[in-house]
């Protein structure tokens, strides 16, 4: 699912979003990237500016889904 903002499909999500769409805090997000938890795959950094692919977060959310199954 890639976010629509302005009628501009958003496919990059800051930390804030990233919990929102998770139902998560800003805090956990961070918590989780620093643990390693979220895969490198999912990050996006430039400087100090960290994004997460909508694309790969939505994979890994079905990898998790899977394993759990």
């Amino acid at each position: 699912m890639i976010t629509k903002q302005n009628n501009i499909e958003k496919r990059l999500l800051n930390v804030e979003e990233l919990a929102e769409y998770m139902g998560t805090t800003p805090k956990t997000i961070y918590s989780l990237k620093c643990k390693g938890e979220i895969p490198t795959n999912c990050i996006v950094k430039r400087g100090k500016s960290l994004r997460f692919d909508i694309l790969e977060v939505d994979k890994w959310i079905c990898d998790l889904k899977e394993a759990q199954a």
